[in-house]
């Protein structure tokens, strides 16, 4: 899946502002598969990303957090048997949102804030 060009065409198309000041988030139905990078697992490396792309001069900021229905002991933090909206999935879903905001927020282009091992703040 090429998530920054759905992105994009998405912009581009109006369906969402164009505003390079934004984070744009994108978030899966339980049943997408992505992969951030060769080698990389969904719920068991990791249960969202951001990062950015650039079209022309503009960059634009963006997350990705998938819907971990189908493999909640990876990415859910709590008792994924009571869900108090009756969506364990999309539960699930909202401390990997706020993970990838704050970090977005804090390194938007992967190169500003990491310990030795590169671990952003959210990491911690």
């Amino acid at each position: 899946m090429d998530v920054p060009n759905i992105i994009y065409n998405s912009i581009y198309n109006g369906k969402l502002p164009n505003d390079p000041n934004s984070i744009y988030l994108m978030l899966s139905s339980p049943d997408v598969m992505e992969s951030s990078s060769p080698g990389a697992s969904f719920c068991s490396q990791y249960c969202g990303y951001h990062t950015y792309f650039s079209v022309g001069s503009t960059i634009y900021i963006y997350g990705f957090i998938e819907n971990p229905l189908n493999c909640m002991d990876g990415c859910a933090v709590y008792n994924y048997n009571v869900s108090p909206n009756s969506d364990v999935g999309i539960d699930a879903m909202l401390s990997p949102i706020a993970h990838e905001l704050v970090e977005a927020k804090s390194d938007p282009y992967l190169d500003a804030w990491g310990d030795s091992n590169g671990e952003e703040n959210a990491d911690k």
